[in-house]
């Protein structure tokens, strides 16, 4: 087991042994995590020195080794952060726990009174808590922590009193048609960036709806890692578990997000992906206008993100959708601040057209409210995206660049996609939806669990 002070696992460690103390063999490997506290299992080692390699300096809390048999990445299996491809860690076999024993009903006014039978026993006390994750980036007066996205009544109660008032206030006929209509249109969920939750009110009943069994009974120390029964029960267990999360998720936060939309008068757009416990391609189906994103990086094309602009073209594919939303143009800090033009901005919006986009959100617009005299270079949006506004130095020469989007949009949102393979991304979850190999130069869509 490791913990991380601080830091995420970001990287991949090496576990080696040794029994001279001087030369070293590799036992496993540690893979990069986005949870604070990882479990791997290896076959059993002995050995005079142990160590953690690792590729660039790191910072742990600790680590400690183990005879106890664990489920392979327990932490991350059962939902407390939300990595992909699963199913590649498998956990060796190993023999279990045989018929764990429910102590609840000898609690009593919090506080166990068993009379346990001899031999060596191990209690587990469960509960539940917040993340205590909160919204970001925000200023003060609107941060606080972030709403449980299983409850679709708590997603719903944060809407109207959020978004829903502002819709309110800004005089919106539900009504009317957002593409008609000037002024507040549309609601956007950016990439998600809220980590992982793992328990939310009605869980424990929605699960033993859709699995008939009860996620309180014999398996539930396996959310510790131990293992009950069978190494294959128990992972079938947490396959279950991490399944329900996903679709609760897509079903109470998206598409209850969506519906509020509707109820509001406002176009729904998400970002879906991210480090949210879901399928992507199930996050977004009932999206309206499902979107990517890509940043500006003069002198490269992309940096890290390709791969969200092609699943956003498949999702929008999958489920019918004419329109594939961007991101566009954000930057980093050090690259925004008046420094770019549309010299900068065609090569990489190009290449997003011909990977599926056809419509760009310029990341970002902000309103600049004197007129009369202007203030110039105006308001910005803080440190964070192009600044694409009428204050900038160019704007008055961009009407030819602007035009061509224009036209590049409304072709490409007339056709039809033909990309070359549909590849079926595995029915694990949570799912990112990437393709692991494809050959260079071929176009995709996905299917998957959905």
């Amino acid at each position: 087991r490791v913990w991380w002070r601080g830091e995420l696992a970001d990287m991949s460690a090496v576990l080696e042994v040794s029994d001279d103390g001087k030369t070293f063999r590799e036992v496993t490997r540690i893979p990069s995590s986005t949870a604070h506290a990882q479990v791997v299992t290896f076959p059993e080692t002995t050995a005079r020195h142990f160590r953690l390699s690792y590729p660039q300096p790191s910072v742990i809390y600790e680590y400690s080794l183990s005879t106890m048999n664990r489920v392979m990445l327990a932490p991350e299996k059962a939902a407390f952060s939300s990595p992909y491809d699963l199913r590649n860690f498998k956990t060796p076999e190993c023999k279990g726990i045989e018929a764990p024993v429910d102590l609840t009903s000898f609690v009593k006014d919090g506080r166990l009174e068993w009379d346990a039978p001899e031999g060596k026993w191990v209690i587990y006390r469960f509960g539940a808590s917040l993340t205590g994750k909160q919204n970001h980036p925000a200023p003060p007066e609107a941060t606080g922590l972030e709403v449980d996205k299983l409850d679709a009544a708590a997603v719903s109660r944060f809407f109207d009193a959020y978004v829903g008032r502002l819709a309110q206030e800004c005089g919106i006929d539900p009504k009317s048609d957002p593409a008609k209509r000037t002024g507040l249109v549309s609601a956007l969920v950016d990439s998600y960036e809220a980590g992982g939750q793992n328990w939310g009110t009605g869980f424990a009943e929605a699960f033993e709806a859709r699995c008939g069994y009860s996620v309180l009974g014999a398996f539930l120390p396996v959310l510790t890692g131990r293992v009950v029964g069978s190494v294959e029960r128990s992972e079938r267990f947490l396959a279950d578990y991490r399944r329900v999360i996903g679709e609760l998720f897509a079903e109470n936060y998206a598409d209850c997000f969506v519906d509020c939309c509707r109820r509001a008068g406002l176009l729904a757009a998400i970002e879906c992906y991210g480090d949210e416990p879901a399928c992507d391609l199930r996050y977004g189906r009932n999206v309206p206008l499902p979107m990517c994103e890509f940043w500006l990086h003069p002198g490269q094309v992309f940096e890290y993100d390709a791969d969200d602009i092609p699943m956003a073209a498949s999702l929008a594919h999958m489920w019918g959708r004419r329109f594939v939303g961007a991101e566009a143009f954000t930057t980093m800090p050090s690259e925004a601040g008046w420094r770019q033009a549309p010299f900068h901005y065609k090569a990489q919006g190009d290449v997003c057209y011909a990977l599926g986009v056809n419509r760009m959100l310029s990341h970002r617009f902000a309103p600049q409210p004197w007129a009369n005299p202007t203030r110039w270079p105006g308001m910005t949006m803080g440190p964070w995206g192009t600044h694409f506004e009428r204050t900038e130095t160019w704007w008055r020469q961009s009407a030819d660049w602007l035009k061509y989007q224009a036209r590049c949009q409304f072709m490409l949102s007339a056709g039809h996609p033909a990309n070359d393979l549909l590849v079926h991304t595995g029915d694990e979850a949570p799912n990112d939806g990437s393709p692991e190999v494809t050959p260079e130069g071929w176009s995709w869509d996905i299917c998957g669990m959905h």
